[in-house]
């Protein structure tokens, strides 16, 4: 083995067990430190074992992108613009945000770059003097989902799929439960994502769990009935409990149960009603670093929270149908159909339902936010 390839080696290894390809690791830690040589050679290999695969136009063109700054290492203006147009060419064909990396913003730079070379006609090497640019990935991000409802964990990932690192609420036993008394959906999931964002930041370890891009995410949802004025609302989940002052929540059929006789006299087509959802975002962030006191950095949780609503149309159903779902799905019918939730299945529910709804609003503010 000669000594590059030795050095290739020793660096792709010191980058593995981690999340992305340790040739891919590789080629932006060389590129960083202005090893631009190394950067073409450890992508390269990654390149030619995977041809046929579709990331093949993405990495030949970071690897012309270090070829164009090997380039100018070697003060080869023209090779070197042609490169920069190779790269351009190849990594417009990716969206702008592509296996953690910011591709637009690298086109940007790429832009940059060609036009000093052209404005000065290739008379002046930009790299001479200046300073070389730097192109950082972003970490995945990981949402800790604020329950442990197996069921509402479902939905979350099969709507969000796998482009997000997952925890809930069972890998943390001692966290606390949240008490959900604010008026609205709104309030009683920011209250959840805030307390709990706090109560982690405090937990030994906190500052891996900030580094590692990490947001809590956490929801308030519930039926609304027009001929109920809104009601059950945020009391969806406890509604026969309101009458029997029991705390916690409610069963299912005991809910359902209560529903059905409180619209008894209602006739079909005055049985309107909507399922809302609203979920709150709020990033992990550390105390020590905001250098506030506790009342100003609990403020400063609620100040980052983001806020994502959706809402599914429909009617309740004069009696119970289906078996699948949970809480009022077998009796809901959303607008369009002839069955209820429980009777239409999953994979329509999710492309119906508020929290679909809702979380598609999340999965584009995710997508902008960082490179998934």
């Amino acid at each position: 083995m000669s000594k590059k390839s030795a050095k290739i080696a020793a660096l792709i290894e010191s980058c593995r067990g981690q999340d992305l390809n340790a040739h891919y690791l590789g080629y932006f830690a060389c590129f960083n430190e202005g090893l631009f040589y190394e950067a073409h050679d450890v992508l390269e290999e990654l390149w030619l074992a995977d041809r046929q695969g579709p990331n093949y136009a993405f990495h030949k063109g970071l690897i012309q992108l270090a070829g164009a700054f090997v380039h100018l290492q070697k003060n080869r203006l023209r090779p070197s613009s042609a490169l920069f147009k190779l790269a351009q060419t190849n990594l417009k064909k990716y969206p702008a945000h592509h296996e953690h990396l910011d591709v637009e913003r690298v086109l940007d730079v790429i832009e940059e770059w060609m036009r000093e070379l052209e404005e000065k006609q290739f008379s002046v090497n930009p790299l001479i003097g200046g300073k070389a640019p730097q192109i950082k990935l972003k970490p995945r991000a990981t949402l800790l989902i604020a329950t442990r409802n197996a069921h509402k964990v479902g939905e979350i990932l099969a709507i969000l799929s796998e482009r997000f690192h997952y925890l809930t609420l069972r890998d943390f036993p001692d966290a606390p439960e949240v008490v959900e008394d604010a008026t609205t959906f709104a309030g009683n999931a920011t209250k959840k994502a805030v307390e709990l964002a706090r109560w982690l930041a405090k937990q030994p370890g906190a500052n891996a769990l900030v580094s590692s891009n990490l947001f809590v995410l956490a929801d308030d949802s519930g039926l609304e009935v027009d001929a109920l004025n809104g009601a059950p609302g945020v009391y969806s989940a406890r509604f026969a409990a309101l009458d029997t002052n029991q705390p916690g929540n409610s069963p299912d059929a005991d809910n359902n149960a209560k529903l059905l006789r409180l619209l008894r006299d209602v006739p079909p087509g005055k049985r309107t009603a909507r399922f809302r959802c609203v979920l709150a975002l709020t990033p992990a962030i550390d105390l020590i670093e905001q250098n506030t006191s506790p009342v100003c950095s609990a403020d400063e949780f609620e100040f980052q929270t983001q806020l994502f609503d959706g809402a599914c149309e429909g009617e309740i159903a004069l009696k119970s149908s289906g078996a699948g779902g949970f809480g009022y799905d077998p009796l809901f019918i959303p607008t369009g159909h002839s069955q209820s939730f429980a009777e239409l299945g999953e994979e329509i529910k999710n492309a119906l339902s508020h929290r679909a709804k809702a979380l598609a609003k999340l999965r584009a503010y995710l997508n902008s936010l960082v490179a998934c």
